[in-house]
């Protein structure tokens, strides 16, 4: 096995995880302690579990111990890799996040790591050895946010190209063990090869990277891909090139309708670039998708080659979602008094809306609220919200309140609506001597067997409020009325 030098890509990982304080448990151990540490991994809440399957079969694996999870319970993000050419040695850091961020840094949800591991693949681009068995573990410090920095010796046949890495990801989620596999992609530079006949330089073309015009592309959106190819060879020139883009299934389709362009000429040591208009499909998922790229072109002597690579471009999905069932009770409420608002938040898109919360906007000058937390609500789903808002002010305006929705999408990044309903702050009447002496005649109503004469005056009280929220009403239905009949005008 050949040894990594922590001095490049590990150092740098390591450097990452002191800047943030968190400390990080990575080790190399062979295929059979490998097993033996994931069935030890598991926790008081599944032993039981794991005694009846034992008991049930002598074979079984710490797979048995985990149930399938769900890939929007784990984040991704902070990808960092060390591309090294076939023979050499590859480094893949990246951090593994529980989802449910809240808006001070911390987490509120109930999925803690347990641990991260590359998923054995003999299909891959790497040596099947024991730097495959790598194991990064969390520890109460880092059971919602934990760094991971793997070293792999590189096959010495690799093709240049992109490489999706499996990593197998351990977590807990409400006492119960879940286990699901998420995909880190890696760029490899492959070899030099030579012909048989005439032991001479391949030229070799590849694509030493790409843009995209927006550079955040979502699902049904029109966009320029811009890719660089390079002629690697020192001495021969490339020529009569024919590019053709494909994807697996048409996730996405070139505008043209054609999907193969054409290079006249390629300098040894050169590159240019190919720029083509394609489109997304409205119906993708958000995720990273494949492109492919065949290549047709000649060397010297009219010798024919070929090329292919892949390049992996991330599809988004718009957040989508309709506001229905507004209930603001009466409408109204006394300054200083509580009123409650309700409503249903529908997901009317295709991706899930992560740690939904609402509240009364800041520039509200009549009401206030604190910020309820709704959750997480998936495609075609509904999540409701009861949010009580509190009066500071007598209503000056139209009564217009702002309530704000916010969310964050896939890629935890966070994302605000509004939505306005009516409500009128009113100040609390408190009526004269005059007007209780015109109420209850010369003086309070006579004492009678069992009832306070403060009883009288406070059903008055209450007598008095009823008028005045109808009055409000009224005044709020004749302001709507005048505020139409000027808009009919204006357009007659």
């Amino acid at each position: 096995m050949r040894k990594f030098n922590v001095k490049g890509f590990l150092a740098m990982a390591l450097t990452c995880m002191t800047l943030t304080g968190m400390q990080t448990v990575v080790y190399e151990v062979s295929g059979e302690e490998a097993t033996t540490k994931a069935s030890t991994a598991t926790t008081a809440t599944t032993a039981t579990t794991a005694a009846t399957e034992t008991t049930a079969s002598t074979n079984t694996t710490s797979s048995n111990l985990y149930a399938e999870g769900d890939v929007a319970d784990i984040k991704i993000t902070g990808i960092i890799t060390q591309p090294m050419s076939a023979g050499g040695v590859s480094g893949v850091g990246f951090w593994t996040c529980a989802p449910d961020k809240l808006d001070d840094g911390s987490y509120g949800g109930t999925v803690e790591l347990i641990s991260v591991r590359p998923t054995e693949t003999t299909s891959g681009p790497f040596v099947q050895d024991d730097c495959m068995y790598a194991i990064a573990e969390a520890d109460g410090n880092t059971k919602y946010e934990l760094w991971c920095g793997f070293p792999f010796n590189v096959k010495n046949d690799v093709k240049t190209g992109y490489y999706s890495i499996p990593f197998t990801i351990d977590y807990a989620k409400d006492a119960i063990h879940y286990r699901v596999v998420k995909n880190v992609d890696v760029y490899l530079v492959g070899t030099e090869e030579t012909t048989d006949s005439a032991n001479v330089s391949v030229p070799r073309v590849i694509v030493t990277g790409y843009e995209t015009n927006p550079e955040e592309i979502f699902a049904g959106q029109e966009f320029d891909l811009t890719v660089h190819l390079k002629n690697t060879s020192s001495d021969t020139s490339v020529s009569n090139m024919k590019v053709t883009f494909s994807t697996t299934n048409g996730e996405f389709l070139p505008v043209s309708g054609s999907s193969t362009e054409f290079v006249n000429r390629i300098s040894a040591g050169a590159t240019t670039d190919l720029t083509l208009t394609m489109k997304a499909s409205a119906s993708l998922e958000q995720k990273p998708y494949v492109l492919n790229m065949a290549a047709e072109y000649e060397g010297k002597k009219a010798a024919a080659y070929t090329a292919s690579e892949s390049i992996s471009i991330p599809v988004h999905q718009k957040t989508k979602f309709s506001i229905t069932e507004m209930d603001a009770g009466s409408g109204s409420v006394e300054n200083y008094g509580t009123v409650d608002v309700s409503f249903a938040i529908n997901n009317t898109g295709k991706t899930t809306m992560y740690n939904v919360q609402a509240y009364v906007s800041e520039d509200c000058k009549t009401l206030t609220s604190d910020k309820t937390f709704v959750g997480n609500i998936i495609p075609g789903s509904t999540g409701y919200v009861e949010l009580p808002l509190h009066a500071i002010a007598i209503t000056e305006d139209e009564g217009n309140v702002d309530l704000v929705i916010s969310y964050e999408d896939a890629d935890g990044v966070m994302g605000t609506e509004t939505t306005t309903t009516n409500i009128y702050v009113y100040e609390p009447y408190i009526p004269t001597e005059e007007e209780m002496q015109a109420m209850y005649g010369d003086g309070m109503p006579e004492e009678k067997a069992g009832m306070s004469p403060w009883v009288g005056a406070l059903i008055g009280l209450a007598v008095i409020a009823v008028v005045v929220i109808v009055v409000v009403i009224l005044v709020k239905n004749k302001k709507k009325r005048e505020r139409l009949s000027e808009e009919d005008d204006e357009i007659l």
